[in-house]
This record gives C-alpha cells, structure tokens and sequence, in this order.
C-alpha cells in the first residue's frame, strides 16, 4: 500500500517518499505547493537507508523539489542518531535492496551464521550508520529468542547467511504492528523501538522548520507517534500514473 499524504509536523512538512519510485509525483493542489516552497527555504532532510547508499538527498528528493520550483538546499539525512542497542534492526531491513549489507556480510569470520552476525554487530558492519550495537549481550539474546538453534548454528556459506537475514527481515516485518512493533523481547519490537527513534531524530530536525523526505511507510507510524501531526494534503497517486505508462508501453508495443 502506497501512502500519500504530507504531513505539518512542528513547523516542518514530511513528505513521503517511496524506496522503489524514481520519482516523487508533485502534488496538484497549488496552495500545498505554496507550502512546500515556502518550508524548503529552510532546507530539505533525506532518509537514510541503513547502511547502503541512497544517493544523499540528490536523486527523486532534489528533483521533487526542482519540480515545484523550490529552493535546494540539502541540510543532509535525519538519520545521523546513533540508535545504540537498535543500530542491528537494519541487518533485517529491505534484504533485496541492501546490496551492500550482503556483501559486507559475506566477508566477515565466523564458524556459524551466528558468529558472523554477532561479529558484524559488535563492529558495526551492515548497521544502523555502520555503528555497533551496544550491549551486545542482550543482542545475543535477541537472536536466540526469535530462531531456533538450527538456524543460529548453520555453517556460514553465503547461502545460509542469505536464508537467515531473509528469514529475520520476516520474522520482523511479516507480522509488523505499527502500535507495538511486537510481543515483548520480539524482533517486531525491536524494530518498532529503532523506527521510532528515527522518527523522534526527525522530528527534531524539523522542529523549527524545513522539509523531510521519508519512506511512505512511515507515514502512518508518524501520525500514531505524534498525534500532533497534521495532513495538510497529498502527493499525485503515482502508482495509478505508473499503471498508465505501463498501458501506453503495451499499446506502443503492439502498435
């Protein structure tokens, strides 16, 4: 599900922004756009992505803003907090996209899956912001709560080390409730936990003004964790615009 609307947060506006869309369709409403340009005076913010690299503001967020005739100015990613014990959520985080988390991933010692895991967290590889985790020892527990010793002590070829961060971003997304995250001591918990410190770190970064650009996600997790928030419109529904292109392309292809 693709979510649209901007929000005013603070003095802020937080616009979504799709990981997999190259673009950031403009709203239609002429006064929201007033609003935008009148905000990106005070710069913009990106959304950093984990660990990998996500084009630091200059791709569809620039080009959102070159579209409106805004004024640029890339004030850098919200995300510069270091989230301590949560800097492992990203090891579970959009796997397929992560090109660089596997990699990485695949070069670190260790005689099990487990080892290589822990090994990378201890020294802040494939992180939150290639940051270690902090107490460490409640991170191992984290990870014997929520896979079995099978899948702890596999062998560390890259085929098993695959399997396990595919099986962890399901355990932590597949049953993901934006209230709670997750039972207690899950990895839906600690995940909902890390997302919300993001959250709050944006909040703050706009607290007197400016635009941050955020997965679309989000947005309703934002809405929850500031009631304060307020739409104050929506984006252009592109994934009914990328419907139409693709019909055109159909049709040229026949023709």
């Amino acid at each position: 599900m693709v979510y649209n609307d901007v929000l005013r947060l603070g003095e802020g506006i937080v616009i979504p922004s799709s990981h997999d869309a190259p673009y950031i369709f403009p709203p239609s409403n002429p006064k929201l756009i007033e609003l935008i340009q009148k905000e990106a005076k005070n710069g913009y913010y990106y959304e950093g992505c984990g660990e990998d690299n996500c084009g630091a503001g200059e791709g569809r967020e620039k080009s959102f803003l070159q579209s409106i005739n805004a004024p640029i100015k890339n004030n850098g990613s919200f995300d510069d907090l270091n989230l301590g014990y949560y800097n492992g959520y990203v090891l579970f985080s959009n796997i397929e996209a992560n090109k660089e988390t596997l990699n990485k991933l695949l070069s670190i010692p260790g005689y099990t899956v487990k080892d290589v895991i822990i090994n990378a967290a201890k020294q802040g590889i494939a992180t939150q912001n290639s940051k270690p985790v902090s107490h460490i020892d409640y991170f191992i527990r984290l990870l014997e709560n929520n896979f079995t010793e099978e899948q702890l002590n596999q062998e560390s070829t890259e085929e098993n080390i695959i399997q396990f961060l595919k099986d962890g971003e399901n355990i932590m997304w597949g049953s993901y409730d934006i209230n709670t995250g997750g039972p207690k001591g899950s990895l839906s918990e600690y995940a909902k936990k890390a997302t919300h410190l993001r959250r709050k770190n944006l909040k703050n970064k706009i607290s007197k003004g400016g635009i941050a650009f955020i997965g679309d996600g989000h947005i309703p997790e934002i809405k929850i964790d500031f009631p304060e928030s307020e739409v104050i419109g929506t984006l252009v529904d592109n994934t009914k615009i990328q419907e139409q292109v693709y019909r055109i392309k159909q049709m040229m292809s026949i023709i």
